[in-house]
Parts: structure tokens; sequence; C-alpha cells
């Protein structure tokens, strides 16, 4: 029976922020997170303190995220964790793999529930807050088991493009844990080929029939694609006009002939909001139909 391969929670963390293309963090340190941002940062993480306080440096993750497809937040343990809250709640909103990283007290401390710093109702009320906040929640305590529960939540949030949440305690930072060296699996989204077919030829049918085709790219467009230039070649293949929604303006140039403009509900220009509401079809492209995006908070 082969030995198994022994690693860090620091080194590990780091080895899969790498396969999701994220070279630094953001955050503030504190002491329950002291020897996590020492050993991230001397593995070769740098994690970032470059904010004023927790929520600046989340925000800041969150951009991140929005541009490289994942970001890490690091903080201390409940006063900085729950400073987390409004980027994490906008990372959900927003569909935005935010990670919160926060250090915790370690599983000795907590033997006999002490009072300890920072410590709110119990041990457990931060990580309770963000369940409701995040798609998958970790809390790192047994090494045997510690890999998996990293990738599970990291796989969660990429696979749903939500935030998520590990807390480690820090008594763990440098305790070996079991390694897994495989590659990072990120499942995908089981796709029944048959219906792919047929919705294909139900579309492609649609833009060559009769009508008065429209389309409508939103800002998640942006953020996963197709990008600007294929969405352009699509509405020049096709012929048909497109609108944008106020978050995704300028993703197409409005000086093109098939520009339509903003749509943004009834707040609109007449002629778009015809153009795009008796469009048949309407062919939308990562549109959120919030209300901002609808325009309803403006008219109210």
């Amino acid at each position: 029976m082969s030995e198994q391969a022994m690693t860090t929670i620091p080194e590990y963390l780091i080895r899969r922020f790498h396969e999701l293309n994220v070279d630094e963090g953001f955050g503030i340190v504190g002491d329950f997170a002291l020897k996590l941002f020492d050993r991230l940062t001397h593995h070769g993480f740098p994690m970032l303190v470059t904010a004023a306080d927790e929520q600046g440096a989340a925000f800041a993750a969150e951009s991140y995220a929005r541009i490289r497809g994942f970001g890490v937040c690091g903080v201390t343990y409940s006063v900085g964790g729950l400073k987390l809250v409004n980027a994490t709640v906008g990372a959900w909103a927003e569909s935005v793999p935010l990670l919160v990283l926060s250090g915790a007290p370690g599983a000795a401390e907590r033997k006999g529930d002490p009072l300890l710093h920072h410590k709110v109702k119990n041990f457990d009320t931060q990580l309770e807050i963000y369940k409701d906040l995040t798609i998958a929640q970790a809390v790192l305590f047994n090494p045997l088991t510690i890999a998996q529960d990293i990738d599970r939540v990291l796989g969660e949030m990429i696979v749903n493009q939500r935030p998520g949440y590990i807390e480690i305690p820090r008594d763990m930072v440098d305790m070996p844990i079991v390694d897994n060296p495989e590659p990072l699996v990120i499942p995908s989204p089981k796709v029944d080929q048959q219906r792919l077919a047929l919705a294909v030829k139900d579309a492609l049918a649609l833009l060559e029939g009769e009508g008065d085709a429209v389309a409508l790219a939103g800002v998640m467009a942006v953020r996963r694609g197709p990008r600007g230039p294929d969405l352009l070649a699509f509405a020049e293949n096709f012929n048909v006009p497109m609108a944008t929604t106020s978050l995704s303006k300028g993703v197409i140039p409005e000086t093109r002939p098939l520009s339509i403009g903003v749509y943004m509900g009834a707040v609109s220009p007449p002629s778009v909001v015809e153009q795009v509401e008796r469009a048949k079809p309407l062919i939308s492209f990562g549109v959120l139909y919030a209300d901002l995006v609808m325009g309803a908070l403006l008219i109210t």
C-alpha cells in the first residue's frame, strides 16, 4: 500500500487558485488569520492588504473575479468576516464567484466553549450567516477530508457562479493534510445532445423565417462570453439589430448600423421600446431581467 501524499492547507489552496487563474488575493489581516496570511505569502500567493477596510478588500476581490473568473478575499474571524456581508450578497446577486477565506479560532481553543474575543453567540455564528449568503461552505477541521472540502466549495462556486466560504482554524494552518494531486475537477452540467440539436434547429428556423428579430445583450454575456466581437459577428451574420441593457452598454458600438441603443424598459426611447418589445423573436444573451435593468425604480 503506497503512502498518501501530504501537504498543507495554504499550499493546497495556492495550487487550486493558480488552476483558477488567480495569482493574488485581497484582504485585511487580523490575529486569527496572521499565520494563514503569512504562509500563503511565503508560498507565493500574496494577500494584498491594500484596502482601507475589509469591505473594500472584498469589493476589490469581487471586481478581480469579474475580470479573471474567480476572486479571493482573506479576513480574520468575526470582526473581519462580518464586514464582508455586503460584498458577498452583491456577488450572489451579480453571479460572481467570490471566495471568503476566513481565519478562525483554533480547534483546541474552542474546547469548553470559552469566551474569546470576536466570538458572537457561538463559534459557528459567522458560518451560519454565510450559509445564507454563499453556495457552499466548509470549516477545515479534518485533515483527511480537507482537500475534498476545498474542492467541493471551489467546484460549486464555479458551476453555479456564486460566492463561497472557507473557514480555517488557526491551529490547522500548518497541519499536514491528505493531498489530492489531481487537477481540480469542475462538474459540468449534463447536456441532452438531442434536445440541444433540436433547440439549435428551432433557433435557426426563427432567424431565417419571416419576422423582425432583435437581439438583447446583457451583462452576463459580457462577463462570460460570447464577448462583444462575437455578439457583433452574430448580429451582422444574421442581420439582426441589437440592443444592450444599462449594465452592458458599450458591448456593441452604437455607431454600428445594427445597434439600437440601450433598452431599459419603459424609460427607454419609444423607438427602442417598440422595436425590442415587438420583436419576433427576441434573442436574449445573458440578460438579468431585474428591476434596475428594466427601469422600474426610475418610474415609481
